[in-house]
Order: structure tokens, then C-alpha cells, then sequence
């Protein structure tokens, strides 16, 4: 993407780029890229680049390119404190940040012209397409189409898209653009506003992997994950174990805790404060990303989809929750990635018996549509026995996409009962994007393929609704800010240095229980004057624990936030 942008620059006279990405963590990663790359590109001249997300002023890199901006002459990137400023971080010539950023643009919210303003004239890189849910799709669709007519490129990547999606992607930039129905991944394929059309296929050396089935039940899928980890890394060589939940990826930890004491191991998800998700971000970098410091003889990550997409690290061996055969795909990129080593390229997926008549996907039926998941472990199935899927990479990854995601409503099993709970969760995903196809409709602005030509069409849009009060760009549970606090520790705040340093030992919970009790709770005197903390609530500890409204939490910066009621953790 960054050639790309270098070449089309020169060719069009292009003025920045935005490069968008998934998550906090990915976006990141990009920042620290994109400064290496400015570098180089303009090596006498200075030039803006900014880190765009929520979370953005803790980034300490990001916080040396203001000073620099203020003191040193002879830094060729620096982040001016002008465009810091809340909306203008887009206006910059260069940026890294989340999508989101970006989808602000298009939504019917308070000076939404200003960062679509931003955008005009750049490349615009949107990573990993095929990840966003429907509802960030439509937005999406809509972004491309304002994009093209403010005069910008568009970079869509990905290595796991749909053919039915990838249609939609380039009808929503250009409605009358010619798609073939026969592209072979990979390749580039380019359209320009005119029609024309441009296909060039890339040759890349192929290799193989191997998705291998473990069959399971979800009484038995910790253990048997941990045996399998134990037992692959027990001559060396660094493993990763991708779970769908923070609950199950807590609980593998501490089972491999013990066992694996002479094993550098890492616990990865959301529920970690930001200094302490960010600290464990650079150390999975240093020690498994391209530019690693030194490879442990022998290490293990545990994680959530964090580590799923556009982070550039490399294992020896994974093994992995079930997955829609997209994500399954994107989490095996993360296998012998750089350096083909001694160790076979497999990747060991836990199934559940979708033999017996019935699929008990447990709690990753709240993460991915139960449909998806069967569909995709029906491919490790054939004459009714369980096989090994084969896959030559990258030739053979869109066979393997469409037989999930084409064709939906010829789902097969002989067990009529099966069958009825089947057509229910098809009917259930599909009730459910339409939805949120529709409530995307409202919020975002409506195709400028059909109000081109109304110049005063934006100026009569409603502008009374700010970007953080009523519209989002995620469809979420609704989530409380808590800072993690020792009881006792004094709140007072005196300046925004003091601020940070609490904002810093924040996260974020969905968990229902959680968001009832602290919703309750007045944002305390000593944060109400403060932008960054007048949305948040404490979270006293004594011990590392607490109990609130009936819910007991215990935090650690190994295991991050454990959340435990009546029943179990989760």
C-alpha cells in the first residue's frame, strides 16, 4: 500500500494518506511503520503524521512527535499540536488510526464535512476488508463512494474476501463498474471512475498448510488445548493459542501457568488496562514481529483476535478456537509468516462433533454466527469422518471462502432435526444483518451516486447530533470506562499530566452486570472538569479484588480483568 500511495502520488499529485485499520493495536503497529516509511519519502522536508484512534495520547511515539514538532528542528515527521485538536487530526497529510476515523466522515453527525474535507484528495487504505459485520459494511460502502467523488484512491486489502462482498465494495465506489466473475486470488484488481478496469495477477511462491480438526466438547477444549501446546513446544519452538473469549483465554493461561514455568508466556485480550495492553503489544513485537530483538527457544502467546489481523508476527506452531474459514485463514498468516522453519505449517482447529446430530459451539456462538461455524467445520468433514483440510496458500484460499459463503440456503445434514435448528440461525443472521443494513442507512450519508448532482444536498442535512452522543460506528453492548485503583489511592486531579496518568490505568467493559452497577455511580467531583475522565468510574481494589453489584472482579497485570459471579467467570 505504501508503493502504491509513493507511485500514484508522483503520477496524480495526491496531497496524504490515511492508512485504516481494525483495531487500536493494528493501527499502532501501522503508525510505527508509516513513520519509517515517511522517512525515506521525504527525507528534507517535514511532514505531519498522526496517530488517530481514542486511545491515541498514550502512545508514547506519538507523544515524542509532538515535542519534536516544538523543539526539534531537525526532525523531518512531527505531529503538530493544531491538528490534535479534536475532527482535525485528518486534515494532516499522513495519519495511521483506526477505521473509525474514517467512517466519521460519512455519518450524519456534527461537521462530518471536516474529516470527509480531510480525506479529499489522499489515499485512503482500508485493511482487512472482509472483517467488518454488516452494519460497519454499509458504512464502509458509503465512505468509498463520497471517497471517490472528493477526488481520492482507495486501497481496499485483503486476502480472505468474499466475491459477493469484494462486487459490493467496487459497485459502492463506481455503480457501473464491470466485475469479472472469475478473479483468481491473488491479484489486483483496479477500476477508475471513466470504467475502465485493470486486473493484474500477482505471482507469489506457494506452499501448503494443513487445518487440522480436534474434535471436542466444551467441558474438555481447555485441557485438551493446553496438552496440545504442552506437547508441541516441548523440543522448542514458539506456538500461539487463538481463542474466541477473554473468559477461555484467561482460563488456558492459568492452566498453562504451572506447567510451562520455564516457557515465556503471554496473555493478550481487551480487558487489560491501556498501559498495560500497550506494553504487552510492543513485547509480542520484540519478541515474535519481523523485526524481532530475540525469539524465545521457547514461547507461547495466548490470545483473543487481537493477534488475528494486520499485526506482522510469526509462530512455529497455533492452534485455535473454530472460526469463520476467513478468520481461520488471516490467524494462519501468523504461521511460519517470514521464515519457513523445520516445523510442519499446521493449524490445529477444536471442533465441536457436528456428527452427533447437534453443535454445541458455547460461548463463540456470541462472538460468530452459529451457521458460519458449522459451515466451516463442515469442511472438515467428508463421507461423515473428519479429514484434514489441505490448502495451497494463496491459490487455494477462495475455494475455501466460497464454500462458506456462497450459496447460504444449501446448508445439508441428514439429521432433520439439525436441519430445523440450521434454518434458524439462518434465519437469525440473515434477520439480523438486514437490520443492520437498515440502521446503517439511517445514520450514514445516503449514496453519492444519487446526490451527485445536488450541490446543496449536504448543507440541508440535519447538524445538530456530536460524533460521541448519539451515533456510532460499531454496533456494541453498551460499555463503562473503569480506571483500575488500589483502595484508598487519592482521585484528585490538578492537571492534564495527572489525568493521563489515570486514563492510562483504564479499560473498558461490556459485561452487563458491570455497565448496570457503575452507570449507577456518579463520575466523581475530582473528574467531572476533566475531558478525558468525566466519562469514567473507579474501580477500587483491595488485593486486586472487589466485589460490586454482586459481581466479584479481580485484576492482574498477567491475567488482566477476571470477571467472576454465581456460575463461573467470564
Amino acid at each position: 500500500a505504501q508503493a502504491g500511495y509513493a507511485t500514484i502520488a508522483a503520477r496524480h499529485g495526491l496531497r496524504g494518506l490515511y492508512c485504516a485499520l481494525p483495531t487500536q493495536a493494528t493501527g499502532n503497529a501501522m503508525f510505527d511503520r508509516m513513520e519509517t516509511f515517511l522517512r525515506k519519502l521525504h527525507p528534507a522536508e517535514t511532514v505531519e503524521l498522526h496517530l488517530l484512534h481514542a486511545n491515541a495520547d498514550i502512545n508514547p511515539r506519538y507523544k515524542q512527535l509532538k515535542i519534536a514538532s516544538i523543539e526539534d528542528n531537525k526532525q523531518t515527521v512531527v505531529a503538530s499540536s493544531w491538528f490534535t485538536a479534536r475532527k482535525r487530526g485528518l486534515l494532516a497529510a499522513y495519519g495511521a488510526g483506526t477505521v473509525d476515523q474514517a467512517l466519521l466522515a460519512v455519518l450524519k453527525v456534527r461537521h462530518f464535512f471536516v474529516r470527509l474535507f480531510g480525506l479529499a484528495g489522499k489515499v485512503i487504505v482500508l485493511d482487512e476488508v472482509h472483517a467488518y459485520d454488516t452494519y460497519m459494511s454499509e458504512e464502509i460502502n458509503s465512505l468509498i463512494g463520497w471517497a471517490s467523488r472528493c477526488g481520492s484512491s482507495v486501497f481496499l486489502l485483503s486476502a480472505t474476501l468474499p466475491e459477493a462482498r469484494r462486487k459490493r465494495l467496487i459497485r459502492a465506489f463506481s455503480p457501473d463498474a464491470s466485475v469479472p466473475d472469475d478473479l483468481k486470488y491473488p491479484c489486483v484488481f483496479g477500476i477508475d471512475l471513466e470504467g475502465g478496469t485493470a486486473c493484474k495477477p500477482v505471482e507469489m511462491l506457494c506452499s501448503m498448510l494443513e487445518l487440522t480438526p480436534e474434535v471436542v466438547g466444551t467441558s474438555n477444549k481447555i485441557e485438551r488445548m493446553a496438552g496440545l501446546i504442552t506437547e508441541m513446544i516441548e523440543n522448542g519452538g514458539c506456538a500461539a493459542c487463538i481463542l474466541n473469549t477473554v473468559s477461555e483465554a484467561q482460563e488456558l493461561y492459568e492452566k498453562l501457568k504451572d506447567c510451562l514455568s520455564d516457557t515465556d508466556l503471554i496473555l493478550f485480550h481487551s480487558r487489560f488496562t491501556l498501559e498495560r495492553r500497550f506494553a504487552i503489544e510492543k513485547a509480542i513485537d520484540r519478541k515474535y514481529g519481523i523485526k524481532r530483538d530475540k525469539r524465545p527457544a521457547r514461547g507461547v502467546v495466548i490470545a483473543t483476535q487481537v493477534i488475528e489481523q494486520s499485526l506482522d508476527l510469526d509462530f512455529d506452531y497455533m492452534v485455535t478456537d473454530l472460526a469463520p474459514i476467513d478468520l481461520l485463514l488471516q490467524r494462519a498468516g501468523r504461521l511460519h509468516r517470514h521464515v519457513v522453519r523445520k516445523f510442519s505449517r499446521v493449524l490445529h482447529v477444536m471442533i465441536p462433533d457436528l456428527l452427533a446430530g447437534s453443535a454445541d459451539f458455547g460461548p463463540s456462538r456470541f462472538v460468530y454466527f452459529p451457521d458460519i461455524l458449522h459451515r466451516t467445520g463442515r469442511l472438515f468433514i467428508d463421507a461423515d469422518v473428519y479429514r484434514t483440510v489441505r490448502v495451497e496458500i494463496p491459490t487455494g484460499v477462495s475455494p475455501l471462502v466460497e464454500a462458506v459463503y456462497g450459496e447460504t440456503d444449501k446448508m445439508q445434514n441428514h439429521d432433520m432435526q439439525f436441519e430445523e435448528m440450521l434454518s434458524k440461525w439462518l434465519e437469525d443472521r440473515l434477520g439480523k444483518q438486514q437490520a443492520e443494513t437498515f440502521f446503517a442507512r439511517l445514520i450514514t450519508l445516503p449514496s453519492v451516486h444519487t446526490h451527485c448532482n445536488e450541490p446543496g444536498y449536504l448543507a440541508d442535512l440535519p447538524n445538530d447530533r456530536d460524533d460521541d452522543a448519539v451515533l456510532t460506528t460499531r454496533i456494541t453492548r453498551p460499555s463503562i470506562t473503569l480506571v483500575v485503583l488500589k483502595e484508598g489511592d487519592d482521585i484528585s486531579v490538578c492537571d492534564d499530566h495527572a489525568a493521563r496518568k489515570f486514563y492510562r490505568k483504564s479499560l473498558n467493559s461490556d459485561n452487563p452486570a458491570i455497565f448496570r452497577h457503575f452507570s449507577k455511580e456518579a463520575v466523581p467531583k475530582e473528574w467531572d472538569q476533566s475531558p478525558l475522565l468525566r466519562n469514567c468510574r473507579p474501580l477500587f481494589l483491595r488485593n486486586r479484588a472487589a466485589e460490586y453489584g454482586g459481581v466479584e472482579l479481580y485484576y492482574d497485570k498477567d491475567t488482566g480483568l477476571k470477571i467472576k459471579r454465581t456460575g463461573g467467570t467470564r
